[in-house]
């Protein structure tokens, strides 16, 4: 009977993503994950309390792929539960009969949730809940929230005692005095509700939507504007050539636009910088979503650096990159001062689309950094 009431426990964790803004502080419940996986009895129950934490709290995919691939819900069922399989087996391979040394092992596990492979599918990472314990505490926050973990792991054995501090939790992320993080005014957002997925292309209907943001854009005024996901389009020489011939007519306007590069026999996610005759590649994609895009080289994923625009150090996260820990840590070493998010989630359930604005918030709290969002809904 215990053992069905951790595997229910990990279940309700997971559960706390993929819900609205008001609800989003229920992610400190994810601190427990490792409390609950401490008191597992085997190493076939210690990987099954981590597959059904990932089933749940990425639930969203068993529909939201089979949509975006244009296919059916096989297909979704394919990806939802190929990754909820890489926690199953991280959780198996940590698992030591000694619970002494299952409480040592946690720092262990935290990791290999966090790099791949695991890390590939690494949605709802227990250490998020450091944004709404630790908030502004940044890397320092990290570590708490770990030591957290370890301690509460070794004197919380009873369901009284659990009970206890989920609810201490869920008060005190409530409670707690969040930073106040402004985005600089100058930096405008643009929202979208264009029709595409990845099973196939309207070249007339990307043209429309192409003209459709220029438009958005005339209208915002002045400024750094920020785009969502591909809405671009493909950055072919006939794209190219409308956007710069568009922007040499609106100088007054720098545009952070997010397109779809071509190179490589492969469409990956880039943000070009325009700005009147200046046109720049200013971040490629380090991880799209697997199995459309072509895995970025190395060069792209080791050699990250922020980028400066109009004297602001920006950090850049594109839709899949948002669910996941290590594109996070990788540009929060960097120190950026504003933190540029975008997606294109039309083709996905609200829970898939809420998790990924809930961790973009999460992660921008925990190292107190301004977040401007842009997204295709």
């Amino acid at each position: 009977m215990k053992q069905v009431i951790l595997i229910l426990a990990a279940g309700l964790i997971g559960f706390s993503f993929g819900h609205a803004e008001m609800f989003w502080p229920l992610i400190v419940l994810s601190f427990l994950l490792p409390v609950v996986w401490v008191q597992t009895e085997s190493r076939i129950l210690s990987g099954g309390l981590l597959l059904v934490y990932s089933l749940v709290a990425s639930r969203g995919l068993l529909v939201g792929a089979s949509v975006y691939f244009d296919a059916s819900l096989l297909v979704g069922a394919f990806w939802w539960v190929s990754g909820a399989l890489l926690w199953f087996t991280t959780g198996f391979l940590c698992w030591h009969k000694n619970r002494r040394v299952r409480v040592a092992l946690i720092p262990i596990l935290m990791l290999l949730l966090i790099i791949p492979p695991t890390g590939l599918s690494g949605w709802a990472h227990p250490l998020i809940s450091a944004s709404y314990l630790f908030p502004s505490f940044g890397f320092f926050g990290l570590f708490l929230c770990l030591l957290l973990m370890l301690v509460s792991s070794v004197f919380v054995s009873r369901a009284g005692e659990f009970i206890a501090l989920s609810l201490t939790l869920v008060v005190a992320s409530y409670v707690f005095k969040k930073p106040d993080i402004t985005p600089p005014s100058h930096f405008i957002p643009h929202q979208t509700s264009f029709v595409f997925n990845a099973g196939s292309r309207n070249f007339s209907q990307e043209f429309q939507n192409m003209k459709s943001l220029q438009a958005s854009i005339s209208k915002a005024g002045k400024g750094i504007h920020w785009t969502p996901e591909s809405t671009g389009g493909v950055w072919s020489a006939t794209t190219k050539n409308f956007w710069v011939q568009w922007a040499k007519k609106h100088k007054d306007k720098t545009i952070l636009l997010s397109v779809l590069d071509p190179k490589g026999g492969s469409l990956n996610n880039v943000i070009i910088l325009l700005s009147g005759d200046e046109q720049e590649v200013v971040y490629r994609q380090r991880f799209p979503v697997p199995g459309i895009n072509k895995f970025p080289e190395l060069e792209t994923i080791t050699n990250y650096k922020s980028e400066v625009v109009a004297g602001t150090k920006i950090g850049f996260l594109i839709c899949y990159e948002t669910l996941m820990f290590w594109p996070v840590i990788q540009t929060m070493l960097d120190q950026p001062e504003l933190l540029l998010v975008n997606g294109s989630v039309g083709w996905s359930p609200d829970s898939i689309w809420n998790t990924q604005r809930a961790s973009a918030f999460a992660f921008s709290q925990l190292f107190n950094v301004p977040l401007v969002e842009a997204w295709n809904k």
